[in-house]
């Protein structure tokens, strides 16, 4: 996708999403296009090992980092907000809901968002 800025832009329209961010998960394991200054931007190589890699029970024992601050896999997410990953053959793609917006929502919009850049070949 040749315009990650208009992609990032239509997605924070959504009111209920107060952060997003594109992350390579094969060869190039870094942050392809984010929110300017939001939090998702900083989510590193390491963090990225750990969503993708094969040991889930470290994952689910210990919890999970993401930019830096520890999430909770079962409730809401960062400081209170739900936070969704989605995965497509070359990228992961990370929401997180603005404070009181269920996971469910963010769920929901994953999937219709996951479904557009797999058509797209990412």
């Amino acid at each position: 996708m040749g315009d990650w800025k208009g992609f990032i832009s239509a997605v924070l329209q959504d009111q209920r999403i107060d952060d997003v961010a594109v992350v390579g998960h094969s060869n190039n394991r870094c942050v392809w296009a984010s929110r300017p200054g939001g939090l998702l931007a900083a989510i590193s190589p390491q963090e990225v090992d750990l969503l993708t890699g094969p040991d889930r029970h470290t994952f689910l024992q210990t919890g999970l980092c993401l930019a830096g601050r520890r999430c909770c896999v079962i409730r809401d997410g960062l400081d209170g907000r739900s936070v969704c990953i989605g995965r497509t053959p070359r990228a992961l793609l990370v929401l997180m809901g603005r404070r009181g917006v269920h996971g469910g929502m963010l769920n929901k919009k994953m999937h219709k968002l996951i479904r557009g850049l797999c058509l797209q070949g990412i």
